[in-house]
């Protein structure tokens, strides 16, 4: 019956920019509704095609959304390496100018004005964000060479009781990376670094959400993969003892009929449900945020 509802919704709603789903009952919802069902001391974990402008819209309208409801709120940052939190603090503070911020991180690929915004957003309700991710020079050594290969400087940097992701991450992650074409050993590397990642942001999440004795909404903003179907991110977070974690997963819905959405609200056979809400957004023809 549902997966009627469902249907029916798609059609009525076809010509939305961006559609919300909550996956418990497979029905239509709005980003107010996302945000009304936030309890305090939530981890929100958002996640994003990195170069989609309909998601870092979306989050914007998230944001926005948590701003109108007086939601208290924090930002974890994928793309901020958490020894840069002092680098961080000057820009939030206006102690560095945009520029020479962004030089001293090293910030590269992708424009920040798709992220300047959700960076800035939480000073307005007295909230922070911080760098969360793994340094570069730490992943990029597991990559190449692998955890056992780490100098004693570089073995500082890791997230304290570390694991591996299970069985069925790596096998998203395999498949991902084009696995059956990957020696086995690079292979291997290659996950442990991406689980590198999921650890050092779930411990450095916690830890900056703790700071506020679990009263805020701390907001996560990370690449899909981190987040889809739980065995990333979300796992690492509850495994490090995150009480209220609420995923996010954010589609490419360009090219998507109603039953390509649909089939994204059902569990996957192996991997389970995909996330507690969906937002399908398609690529707009505009190249910036509005």
């Amino acid at each position: 019956k549902s997966i009627c509802v469902a249907a029916a919704m798609f059609a009525a709603c076809s010509s939305y920019a961006a559609e919300v789903y909550r996956v418990s009952n497979k029905f239509l919802a709005s980003y107010e509704q996302l945000v009304s069902s936030l309890e305090p001391g939530t981890i929100l974990v958002l996640g994003e095609i990195h170069d989609h402008v309909g998601h870092h819209n979306s989050h914007r309208q998230i944001l926005d959304e948590m701003l109108a409801q007086g939601v208290s709120f924090h930002v974890g940052m994928e793309f901020f390496y958490y020894p840069d939190q002092g680098l961080v603090d000057q820009y939030l503070y206006d102690e560095v100018t945009e520029k020479d911020f962004l030089q001293q991180i090293s910030w590269g690929g992708l424009p920040f004005d798709w992220y300047r915004a959700k960076v800035l957003a939480p000073l307005e309700t007295g909230g922070r964000t911080f760098a969360i991710n793994a340094p570069r020079e730490l992943t990029r050594s597991i990559a190449r060479e692998g955890l056992d290969s780490l100098s004693p400087e570089l073995q500082e940097l890791m997230p304290p009781n570390f694991e591996l992701g299970n069985e069925g991450y790596f096998e998203r992650f395999r498949q991902a990376v084009g696995g059956d074409h990957v020696p086995p050993e690079a292979l291997q590397n290659y996950f442990a670094a991406q689980c590198t990642w999921d650890e050092t942001m779930a411990w450095k999440s916690i830890q900056s959400a703790e700071t506020y004795a679990g009263q805020d909404v701390f907001v996560i903003i990370v690449g899909d993969f981190h987040v889809a179907f739980g065995g990333g991110l979300p796992d690492r977070l509850s495994a490090r003892g995150a009480k209220k974690v609420v995923t996010v997963s954010h589609a490419d819905s360009s090219g998507m009929n109603k039953e390509d959405k649909i089939s994204w609200l059902e569990p996957h056979p192996e991997w389970g449900s995909r996330a507690d809400w969906i937002v399908f957004a398609e690529r707009p023809p505009s190249e910036e945020p509005t």
